[in-house]
């Protein structure tokens, strides 16, 4: 299934259906290109694709749940100001096709970098995992406007 999303500079991307660890579903933007290994992928349970001539990354975890969305949110909003010296535009657990799914959204210097950056981290929990999808670029980038990152977000689902 593909979804396009118009931008603002008139520049279409498309959004098409993704499923990682046979569990994890969103759409994922077309511009990006699947750079880790497969065996990496499978011993550390991270894909990473990117994007180098517009500096988008996108980081999709596995991870044993080791805490609540409620911790995640909070652990964001600490992070955000003190470590990333970031202003969060979103930080909620929202209802999502049935699910519980943290947003967190934010401008920042990622890493100490001297650009700013925004990114998106989507948080879910199901079966004993916390499937997390990240997606990190410049601030002024106008190939995901809010509309764009808003289908992202409200095409999250997990295996019940």
């Amino acid at each position: 299934m593909n979804v396009s999303a118009q931008t603002s500079d008139k520049k279409v991307v498309t959004l098409s259906r993704q499923t990682f660890f046979n569990c994890f579903t969103f759409d994922l933007p077309d511009n990006l290109t699947r750079t880790s290994e497969p065996k990496a992928e499978k011993a550390y349970e991270i894909i990473v694709y990117d994007n180098e001539k517009d500096s988008v990354d996108v980081m999709i975890r596995r991870k044993k749940e080791g805490a609540s969305l409620d911790e995640a949110k909070q652990l964001g909003e600490s992070m955000a100001a003190s470590f990333y010296n970031g202003t969060i535009q979103k930080n909620e657990i929202r209802k999502i096709n049935g699910q519980d799914v943290l947003v967190f959204l934010m401008t920042g210097h990622w890493n100490g970098a001297a650009e700013l950056s925004t990114w998106l981290k989507c948080l879910v929990i199901s079966k004993g995992f916390m499937y997390q999808f990240l997606i990190r670029f410049p601030k002024n980038y106008a190939k995901y406007p809010e509309d764009t990152l808003n289908k992202i977000i409200n095409s999250i689902s997990v295996c019940k």
